[in-house]
């Protein structure tokens, strides 16, 4: 009986893995490697400082339209975000939310929650990315508002 049970499970492993479910999360595609890569690069530069330039030069073509049709409600946002967190001081890293996505027009979305030290405290910013022709750029970005109540609260407490 004990070994039928085992022969059983790695029957129900195999037909799992071919399935492409994956027990250890080491699976990766290309897609979830690159993107992680580019936030990686990307999301302490343009965050360390919230410079609006630095931004639009890694923007993808839906954050530049909106950034165009909208400047001061753009640049107004970026400065709401340097005024709740300030400048970042040390990258975290970023967490993959899901899988990257694909779109009828091939384009590729990931989307990230990135954690940082800013000088107000430890918050997390959700983060999209986008692969369009071949090039990863960043797409819309907010400040994570669980993170944000845990960063505000911290810092009302008073130490003992």
């Amino acid at each position: 009986m004990g070994r039928f049970k085992s022969i059983g499970n790695i029957s129900l492993l195999l037909v799992l893995s071919f399935m492409g479910v994956n027990f250890l999360g080491c699976s990766s595609t290309d897609n979830e490697i690159d993107s992680k890569a580019y936030v990686d690069k990307v999301a302490p530069v343009i965050f360390k400082d919230w410079d609006t330039s630095l931004i639009l030069t890694e923007a993808d073509p839906d954050l530049k339209n909106f950034s165009d049709t909208n400047k001061e409600s753009f640049e107004k946002g970026i400065q709401s975000f340097k005024d709740a967190v300030g400048s970042m001081k040390a990258y975290k890293g970023a967490t993959l939310l899901g899988k990257p996505t694909e779109g009828p027009d091939k384009t590729v979305v990931a989307a990230y929650s990135v954690e940082a030290d800013f000088e107000k405290g430890t918050s997390k910013i959700m983060v999209t990315t986008t692969l369009r022709d071949g090039k990863w750029r960043m797409g819309l970005f907010n400040l994570d508002p669980q993170a944000e109540m845990q960063r505000i609260t911290k810092a009302m407490t008073p130490n003992p």
